[in-house]
């Protein structure tokens, strides 16, 4: 083997090796929005959701709510900028509940529906489908 084919060949296996050492390094240390939610411990379920305060706010048909509502992130990063930007989270929240009457929010399914519309209206607010898994209501007081 002459010089040049002998220097190929060992580049070639440094770049193989490079490249599944990358690989064995990414997933071993995936980010936080690569892990399954399901698989992740308390401690760093509670890192990646945050709390809104209470919300008070009246109803279409004249009723009023008080509700709180746990939102899960998909990072820590993400729960810390949405903290920081409440104030619209707050806002798409009364947007939303706003328009409901009492009969729109009561009820098993209501409250899975209330969930999702939450969910995708806070997305939209932030500009990805993605950024918010999950909300779920901690309180919900209608009268």
């Amino acid at each position: 083997m002459n010089l040049l084919k002998k220097s190929l060949l060992i580049i070639g296996i440094i770049t193989i090796i490079g490249v599944g050492a990358f690989f064995v390094w990414y997933f071993l240390n995936a980010p936080d929005e690569t892990k399954n939610q399901d698989d992740l411990s308390i401690e760093e379920l509670q890192e990646i959701s945050l709390d809104t305060e209470p919300i008070m706010t009246n109803l279409a048909d004249g009723n009023f709510v008080k509700a709180q509502f746990k939102i899960v992130t998909k990072s820590k990063k993400t729960a810390e900028e949405i903290t920081k930007l409440n104030f619209r989270v707050e806002n798409t929240i009364i947007k939303n509940i706003n328009g409901l009457k009492k009969e729109e929010i009561i009820g098993l399914d209501h409250f899975a529906d209330l969930e999702e519309n939450l969910k995708n209206d806070l997305n939209k607010e932030f500009d990805s489908k993605d950024y918010i898994t999950k909300v779920y209501i901690v309180e919900l007081l209608v009268q």
